[in-house]
């Protein structure tokens, strides 16, 4: 059942349970789990009373998803969908959150499709996933000193790392260490056009090893930049990782206001 070429990790059944505990499930969540894999986590989650609308891409594990869930399949508490999540997003009509354990390949791909599909009707209210530890720390940005997600993550909500795993706690064993990120989105978090334009600056921010100063050069002046930098404190010579995520909006908010962007 376990391929490794798909990089499938599947939580223990109680570190399953463990991970969804922290996830803090109420009765009626409608809960998106992409990558059930062998359903230990679709098992929590279902008795935890929460509509599941799982998608799987591996057919051989969704045979195996429908004859372990054929009742809550039947009652309507799970919608199981064979195919590629970055291709098929299932339509959860109010309220939605993520509670999932993805091929780790694919979680960037994924938190970025969750958080700026213009095409989704709304954002989830929370997101839970089992990622590579290196990685959580990347999206939350530690020491101060923050990657691009880690600042669109930040100017969404709060995330942080609620769970360390042992390697041992899937199977496969992983090679590196696993943990439980989370990302709760605030509901006055900024519109996903202007989330557009402030990954925008930093896409060319961030384009190389370069003080925000020079790379920014033709979308803001020097001037401009002292102004900004004064404002939240941070230096225009310095790298892109160092300026708070409050100022990048602050920044981009700016440029926008001048049809800079």
């Amino acid at each position: 059942m376990v391929k490794r070429e798909l990089h499938q990790h599947d939580l223990k059944p109680e570190r399953a349970q463990s991970f969804v505990a922290t996830a803090g499930i109420s009765a009626g969540d409608c809960v998106l789990e992409v990558g059930p894999g062998l359903g230990n986590i679709t098992a929590a989650l279902l008795a935890a009373k929460a509509r599941v609308y799982a998608v799987e891409v591996d057919a051989e594990r969704c045979v195996h998803l429908r004859q372990r869930f054929a009742a809550d399949i039947e009652a309507g508490y799970l919608h199981l969908t064979t195919g590629d999540a970055l291709d098929y997003m299932p339509l959860i009509e109010g309220p939605w959150r993520v509670v999932a354990n993805p091929p780790f390949k694919l979680s960037a791909a994924l938190l970025h499709q969750w958080l700026f599909d213009e095409t989704l009707s709304n954002r989830p209210t929370r997101i839970d996933v089992v990622v590579q530890y290196q990685t959580a720390q990347k999206w939350c940005g530690e020491d101060r000193r923050y990657s691009q997600t880690a600042i669109l993550c930040h100017l969404l909500g709060d995330p942080t790392i609620h769970k360390k795993f042992k390697r041992t706690d899937v199977e496969p064993a992983s090679h590196v260490d696993l943990c439980g990120w989370c990302l709760k989105l605030r509901e006055d978090a900024p519109s996903i056009a202007v989330m557009g334009k402030v990954e925008h600056v930093l896409e060319q921010a961030f384009a190389g090893a370069h003080t925000v100063r020079d790379s920014l050069r033709g979308i803001a002046t020097p001037k401009m930049l002292k102004r900004q930098a004064k404002m939240y404190d941070w230096n225009i010579d310095a790298h892109p990782r160092t300026v708070s995520p409050q100022a990048w909006l602050s920044l981009t908010e700016f440029l926008m206001s001048l049809g800079r962007l």
